[in-house]
């Protein structure tokens, strides 16, 4: 149940922004992708923590959201994308810094 309230606390956000024509459905396409991919990866870290393993891996944890949560929601606004790069970037780079971030807290 953490991981469902979790999920929709990151990316509700980008719902409503959406929803009240804030942002651009593309911009709230691509910042729920950029969730996903951030909590999926924060989600690989710590359960490989609570199965045991010592130190964190925050590029394969970085790695496996992107390529798993990440990559196909960018598919759908893919025609947009020039215009979401900047964003792209940013999340991808601060991605491991979430994870590392993650580890510290539990």
């Amino acid at each position: 149940m953490d991981a469902v309230v979790a999920h929709s606390i990151s990316c509700l956000p980008w719902v409503f922004a959406t929803g009240s024509g804030a942002v651009s459905v593309f911009t709230g396409l691509a910042g729920i992708s950029f969730a996903m991919a951030v909590q999926l990866a924060m989600n690989v870290s710590s359960t490989r923590a609570w199965l045991g393993h010592a130190a964190p891996e925050p590029l394969r944890s970085t790695f496996k959201g992107w390529l798993i949560a990440g990559v196909p929601g960018l598919v759908w606004i893919a025609p947009h994308f020039k215009s979401l790069l900047a964003g792209l970037w940013i999340a991808l780079l601060l991605t491991p810094w979430f994870v590392l971030l993650m580890c510290r807290i539990r």
